[in-house]
């Protein structure tokens, strides 16, 4: 008997968000972990132009 799978991200940032969508979309569940009580404009410098 096979497990569904279970994903952990630790890290709410783009890359963590999207990877989580990303698998949600294919039906695997996804615990999304963010260690900042609130967001804000700060980390690694990434922008969309």
């Amino acid at each position: 008997m096979t497990r569904p799978l279970s994903v952990a991200i630790v890290g709410a940032g783009m890359g963590g968000l999207a990877t989580a969508a990303a698998l949600l979309r294919v039906g695997i569940d996804v615990m999304v972990y963010e260690q900042a009580s609130q967001f804000a404009r700060i980390g690694a410098g990434i922008q969309i132009g």
